[in-house]
């Protein structure tokens, strides 16, 4: 008899998704508006192994600004982003 893990997921605006066979784990999130600056954003769980990628995408609400988002670090538990006047969401991938 083969023994499966079944896949897990926190299907949230700030949730995850696992792999049950491979142990890849996907989480994202939503970080709102609040000025210019940096912010430390903490996933929905640790990986535990690593965080292999972090991308970050600005919310512009229809609005066409001169707006950023960037990734200063990252690891198994959180992200240093900068982010503008409005928000920005962020996907992770790691183990």
């Amino acid at each position: 008899m083969i023994n499966i893990t079944e896949n897990t997921a926190l299907k949230a605006v700030n949730g995850w998704w696992k792999c049950g066979d491979t142990g890849i784990i996907y989480q994202w999130g939503y970080n709102p508006k609040g000025g210019p600056g940096q912010i430390t954003i903490t996933y929905p769980i640790p990986f535990p192994t690593a965080c292999l990628s972090l991308q970050v995408s600005v919310y512009t609400n229809g609005t066409p600004l001169d707006n950023y988002s960037t990734v200063y670090e990252f690891n198994s538990t959180s992200a240093v982003i900068g982010r503008d006047n409005l928000g920005s969401y962020w996907f992770a991938i790691g183990y």
